[in-house]
């Protein structure tokens, strides 16, 4: 019988469902189940139902592995889920609001239905290379020291498989470049000799670029701005749910903003010119870090499938000469399944 890896990666708009064979690495089974948050549905009845919807009881698997966005300081690498594994998983939720809690209720349930070994990749994980240079900020050292206020980075897991799957065509040990991943979220991450050196997304995965609802970088005196005009203001749902493209145009699909700009919609025009110049900015400051860059590689929803923003970022980068980009179709599940698979042997 063939022994097979689960892979499960729910976050806040979609679960995601991956079978893999254990030996070849050859997926066998997908599911992307995509459900709209809402106050009157538990979390848990979409698990139940993304769980009906593929047989899973029938498969033979040796452990189950999640995606799990936020592992703080500790996390460096895959990791059994234990107790305290899910303590602290809990715990980072006060960072990662959105993800953790609905990680650790997925864990939970799959935990309840599969009594096998179960295997934890963390999002930052990838990024606990960062030099201090990169990770402390500029505020008072207390709050690095003290309450672990750090660049964590995120999307760690697609940079690494988009990193890996250059060096594997390239048949070299080590390349330097950037990797761009375009999609609802946004994050570039600079690679020196294979080591991430700096990455856009810092304490949280709001900062950086400019995003399908998140805002990125801002002026945090806009924030204490408003806050002091409207002292009931949720400064957390404002720059993670209802800015970026949404904030601009009423939709986080950039498929219907193109649609709208080729029609002369003069405000979709302006957020892709403004997401585009936003992500080029960021590209740039990268770019001038790296002593050789290799290469450039766009992946995700939106860098994989839309030639014509890659096109726009390079447009508005006539002073640096830009390796052509190399796209990517990243595969996190893929990466998982490889991380864990090593772990599961050792």
């Amino acid at each position: 019988m063939k022994k097979n890896i689960l892979i499960i990666n729910s976050g806040s708009s979609s679960i995601k469902i991956h079978v893999f064979n254990f030996e070849s690495l050859e997926e066998t089974k997908t599911l992307n189940y995509e459900y709209t948050p809402s106050p009157k549905t538990k979390f848990k009845t979409h698990l139940e139902k993304a769980y009906k919807k593929l047989h899973l009881k029938e498969e033979n698997f040796l452990f189950v592995a999640h995606r799990v966005v936020h592992g703080g300081k500790k996390y460096s690498q895959p990791v059994l889920i234990t107790k305290q594994v899910e303590k602290d998983i809990q715990d980072l939720s006060k960072i990662a609001p959105l993800h953790n809690p609905i990680n650790l209720e997925s864990i939970r349930f799959f935990k309840s239905i599969f009594e096998i070994p179960h295997f934890a990749v963390f999002d930052t994980s990838f990024f606990h290379q960062l030099p201090k240079v990169t990770q402390v900020y500029p505020i008072p050292i207390q709050y690095y020291l003290e309450d672990e206020i750090q660049k964590y980075g995120f999307h760690g897991i697609s940079h690494n498989y988009i990193y890996q799957s250059i060096l594997k065509d390239s048949n070299k040990k080590n390349l330097s470049g950037i990797t761009c991943h375009l999609g609802n979220g946004v994050s570039l991450t600079a690679h020196h000799q294979g080591t991430p050196i700096e990455t856009t997304m810092g304490f949280t995965p709001t900062s950086g670029c400019m995003m399908g609802t998140r805002s990125g970088d801002i002026d945090p005196g806009i924030l204490a701005y408003l806050k002091s005009k409207n002292k009931k203001l949720d400064l957390e749902d404002l720059v993670n749910k209802k800015s970026g493209l949404l904030g601009l145009t009423g939709t986080h699909h950039m498929k219907e903003i193109h649609d709208l700009a080729m029609s002369n919609h003069q405000t979709a025009k302006l957020a892709i010119e403004i997401y585009c110049y936003n992500i080029a900015k960021h590209l740039a400051s990268l770019y001038g870090l790296i002593p050789k860059v290799d290469f450039i590689a766009f992946s995700g929803g939106i860098g994989f499938n839309a030639p014509y923003i890659r096109q726009a970022i390079y447009e508005y980068l006539p002073g640096l000469d830009l390796p052509k980009p190399i796209v990517i179709q990243t595969n996190e599940a893929l990466q998982i399944a490889k991380e864990t698979k090593q772990a599961y042997m050792q």
